[in-house]
């Protein structure tokens, strides 16, 4: 079996603040990142997740790519 082949390197990159939102269960901050992201609030219970995705990409002819 052969080594895989990739590097992992911390990126020197901090998401940039474009608000809060007051939800009944918290202030959800929402950032400016790169990519995707996962994140946890202060008080989440164990296992719990919150994801944010891109957008789908649209074809010319308005189908998902």
């Amino acid at each position: 079996m052969t080594s895989p082949r990739f590097t992992v390197e911390r990126l020197a990159w901090q998401d940039q603040p474009l608000g809060e939102i007051t939800l009944p269960a918290g202030v959800l901050r929402a950032t400016l990142g790169l990519g995707s992201g996962l994140t946890r609030r202060p008080g989440d219970p164990p296992g719990r997740f919150w994801a944010l995705g891109d957008p789908p990409l649209q074809s010319p002819a308005g189908g998902p790519i």
